[in-house]
């Protein structure tokens, strides 16, 4: 199951957290409609984006929510509410994990009404006999952008990936146990020949004192690294190690299949950290693209239906222009801008392309535009061109 799969896979869990801090660097504001500052009563609403419980600050909540929603498909949101300012208003939001939930839905399902509606009982599962049951007019229900199952919830993301992850679980294992328990490395024989050259077995009393003085030797302190006998015996080895077993292969082929579903750049995580500084911020880039800005457009329209933000007249908003890695890709944009706009200006310069095809290379109307070379545009162009350009390099 998806806890199970947080719990034992690591690779999950690291994409699933690098993902949620990514998506945590989002900055989220709430604004009035057509108004400059938030009132009185919408205040409340900036107070829940701030402090959205007294457990959680706003980033614990946020990150929480989103790996519990990629991570189970659902969450479930109790909403707090009070009487505040002559209305019922919400003051505060709650996780009811998916994994400590017991859902009744109604014998009739109508999958053309909310998730909500067709939930006949929702239990919060708690220690004692009893469960504490929802009141289900004050939840609200974040949904992924996959595909439902046979009810109304979306399926979770790692539902194709069992095997994937089933391996990956398996290969740690195996790790495991050739670091705690090696077993047998190989088998230690007699190689002594008879008269007839047939191999001599060893006798019970001389395999018991191999055995013993084997434990004599190893590479741990007070052990032996070398074993210097003259009984004449054969090794053969048996066991594997782990590059032998590649194991470390089948789990970086693995975690690349877990890369896809999750839409997570692996060169973005230790197993890829072998690629170049390029390829990481390429990587940063597409998964703000691919995965963050995406799953932030759905996640922020539930945000404000959970809110009743437009009944209210708010909207809360979730931006990332502000980083450094779009700052970075505007740089490098603008840097690979003007070396093409040079390239273009110097063809014609070099009478290579006339100035009509320079003015469509660069992006503008040509239309009305002269189809001559450098030196057949007029001398006035030209010195006022010549005269510009080596100004700009001063």
């Amino acid at each position: 199951g998806a806890v199970n799969a947080w719990s034992h896979c690591a690779p999950i869990s690291q994409i699933l957290y690098k993902h949620s801090i990514a998506f945590c660097n989002g900055l989220m504001t709430v604004n009035d409609a057509g108004k400059n500052k938030l009132s009185l009563r919408n205040k409340i609403h900036e107070n829940i984006l701030n402090t959205p419980n007294g457990n959680q600050t706003e980033m614990q909540f946020r990150a929480s929510l989103i790996i519990y929603i990629r991570l189970f498909g659902h969450c479930f949101v109790l909403k707090q509410k009070d009487n505040l300012l002559g209305t019922e208003q919400v003051i505060g939001l709650h996780l009811l994990p998916p994994h400590m939930l017991s859902i009744t839905w109604k014998t009739t399902i109508n999958p053309f009404t909310s998730i909500i509606s067709n939930i006949e009982k929702l239990e919060f599962i708690t220690n004692s006999t009893s469960n504490l049951v929802i009141d289900l007019e004050d939840v609200y229900c974040f949904t992924d952008t996959t595909i439902g199952n046979s009810y109304l919830l979306p399926s979770n993301r790692i539902a194709s990936q069992r095997y994937a992850i089933s391996n990956i679980v398996k290969c740690y294992e195996a790790k495991g146990v050739l670091v705690d328990n090696r077993g047998a490395l190989g088998i230690i024989s007699n190689d002594s020949k008879d008269a007839m050259g047939q191999s001599l077995p060893i006798d019970n009393e001389d395999r018991d004192r191999l055995q013993t003085d084997y434990k004599k030797y190893g590479m741990l302190q007070n052990q032996y690294p070398l074993i210097i006998t003259n009984a004449t015996v054969k090794y053969q080895q048996i066991a594997s190690s782990a590059k032998d077993l590649m194991l470390d292969e089948f789990i970086i082929s693995d975690v690349k299949q877990l890369c896809n579903a999750f839409s997570f750049p692996f060169q973005l995580l230790a197993e890829g950290s072998e690629t170049t500084f390029n390829n990481q911020e390429e990587g940063s880039l597409l998964l703000y693209q691919n995965s963050v800005i995406p799953d932030s457009i759905n996640f922020m329209q539930q945000y404000n239906d959970c809110l009743e933000a437009e009944m209210h007249g708010i909207e809360y908003t979730m931006t990332f222009d502000h980083l450094d890695v779009f700052k970075i890709n505007q740089k490098s944009q603008a840097e690979t801008s003007k070396i093409e706009t040079e390239y273009i200006v110097n063809q014609f310069t070099s009478n290579i392309i006339t100035y009509k095809k320079a003015v469509e290379l660069l992006g503008y109307d040509a239309t009305n535009i002269q189809d001559s070379y450098f030196y057949e545009m007029p001398i006035e162009f030209q010195q006022t061109y010549k005269t510009t350009k080596q100004e700009v390099k001063a």
